[in-house]
């Protein structure tokens, strides 16, 4: 059963159809248990490979971790909060060749970095490296070649 009678939950379908149909390599990561009663009940809604959750919210699908990992990109009150999730897991994997063995797709990985780091920077978002437990939220400073991190002073 859901645990959140009221909530809605949004899923890509390419997303849903690599949890339908899991690779064995990402078996692991999709269990049923965890999509299906959301769907029974109604509440799961399939969405594009890129679409807006609220004005300002947006989530895009990138392919290297997984073949359909999401990213969240947040903006609100002039500033903007960027989720690398799996894809750059923590401060310690920002330079470009350290790419995590359970990548799918480590090249695809790689070119997502060369274009999104230094976009980053210029724009002065806010980074979130969920799995970093030292500075989870931060900017960046620097070029792709020697980035530096700015812990925020919550």
């Amino acid at each position: 059963m859901p645990q959140f009678a009221n909530a809605r939950y949004f899923v890509s379908k390419s997303e849903l159809d690599a949890a339908e149909n899991p690779h064995e390599r990402d078996r692991a990561s999709y269990l049923p248990d965890n999509w299906r009663p959301m769907q029974k009940s109604g509440q799961l809604e399939v969405k594009p490979d890129i679409y807006q959750v609220v004005e300002g919210l947006q989530i895009e699908q990138v392919r290297g971790h997984s073949e359909t990992m999401q990213t969240t990109c947040l903006t609100r009150g002039g500033e903007t909060l960027y989720g690398f999730y799996d894809m750059i897991p923590t401060r310690h994997h920002l330079p470009l060749p350290w790419i995590m063995s359970y990548d799918l797709f480590p090249t695809e990985t790689l070119e997502y970095k060369k274009k999104i780091l230094p976009e980053v920077v210029r724009r002065n978002w806010i980074c979130l490296f969920y799995h970093d437990i030292e500075h989870p939220l931060c900017r960046l400073t620097g070029n792709t070649g020697s980035l530096r991190v700015v812990p925020l002073n919550l």
